[in-house]
């Protein structure tokens, strides 16, 4: 049986980004029981295997044309390869 302050961590945590794997282990519940709960609940989790942070020093001090159209591009059209450091973008038309 899940608890009403279970329910209550689990969308704080969910909020915050975690994972249903780092949301059971940080309240020592089963993985299955936090993905039951988000269904339940409709509790929206990340998939932390596609989610990329962007890099805090590209906002420093004030973005110029050049940086601004690459992140426009990547945040678009595009993404970055972690394996060869490489911008790919794909055409879905």
């Amino acid at each position: 049986m899940i608890t009403l302050d279970e329910v209550i961590n689990i969308r704080k945590l969910a909020e915050l980004g975690y994972s249903s794997r780092q949301i059971s282990e940080d309240l020592i519940i089963s993985k299955s029981k936090v993905l039951r709960v988000c269904k339940e609940e409709g509790i929206f989790l990340y998939n932390t295997k596609t989610k990329r942070l962007i890099p805090e020093e590209l906002f420093h001090p004030v973005l110029n044309s050049d940086v601004s159209w690459v992140m426009g591009l990547i945040a678009t059209d595009g993404w970055l390869s972690k394996s060869n450091n490489t911008l790919e973008t794909r055409s879905f038309f």
